[in-house]
């Protein structure tokens, strides 16, 4: 495993969200453009005492449609498993 180093996330500005989100959907106009989780999600991962940080995860479901998982890290960067979300809402059809 990669030596975790940090931190990682920094915020952007429209134009270059715009950019990135374009870009992807003119060169994957079939694949799912979002998906969307509650804040309750969010929550729930962080409100462990032992999550640093959070991975996001491509994966696909059992209809073949792309997905997202979300699972927390602990400061070793190791899974913590007992946080993995899923089953959020995929765009489209809820855009």
């Amino acid at each position: 495993m990669a030596e975790f180093k940090g931190p990682f996330g920094a915020k952007i500005g429209k134009a270059e969200f715009d950019n990135y989100v374009n870009r992807f959907q003119k060169n994957n106009p079939k694949k799912t453009k979002s998906v969307i989780f509650h804040r309750e999600t969010f929550e729930r991962i962080l409100s462990n005492p032992d999550v640093f940080s959070v991975s996001v995860f491509y994966g696909e479901d059992d209809n073949g449609l792309d997905t997202v998982l979300l699972v927390g890290r602990d400061k070793n960067n190791e899974l913590i498993y007992a946080t993995a979300e899923n089953r959020g809402g995929p765009c489209p059809p809820y855009c």
